[in-house]
């Protein structure tokens, strides 16, 4: 069975929760150590600025293991253009330090965590992550089920 990422947490700046499955298009999910983890932070910075992300239909998600007023600071140095989700009480079944590329539905596709030397894969392999799957067919990569036989004899 596949990981699914679920969850509403919420978001940077006003505290509105968001659901991690709302939206469309492939997200990736970085979960920081903190707010103050300087490897988090220089890794989401090199991901946000990545033109290609977005380009896929991409998108970035920060899950910041602190408070809003932290989660907030975090959006503010990103000039908005990652979310930025608080979720002190670890309600999201994510690792700290770890990546994970979804499609829509929360599905994981990859998924990662920090090595000893704080590294996580280069923002372009994360880039071709997204771009895999904003090219799926749903319809080919779905849940199996009856609903894929066209016709009584096919099962």
């Amino acid at each position: 069975m596949a990981r699914i990422i679920t969850g509403a947490l919420p978001a940077a700046p006003n505290g509105h929760l968001t659901d991690l499955r709302a939206g469309h298009g492939p997200r990736a999910i970085l979960a920081m150590h903190s707010a103050d983890c300087v490897g988090c932070r220089d890794y989401v910075r090199g991901i946000a600025n990545d033109p290609d992300l977005s380009a896929w239909g991409g998108h970035l998600t920060i899950i910041v293991r602190d408070s809003l007023d932290a989660a907030t600071k975090i959006y503010e140095q990103l000039h908005g253009c990652a979310q930025v989700l608080t979720d002190p009480g670890h309600s999201v079944a994510i690792a700290d330090g770890s990546l994970a590329v979804t499609d829509e539905w929360g599905e994981v596709y990859f998924e990662t965590t920090v090595d000893a030397e704080h590294q996580l894969p280069p923002p372009p392999e994360v880039v071709n992550w997204v771009r895999f799957i904003a090219i799926q067919c749903p319809e080919c990569v779905g849940v199996e089920g009856d609903w894929r036989f066209l016709s009584e004899g096919d099962g």
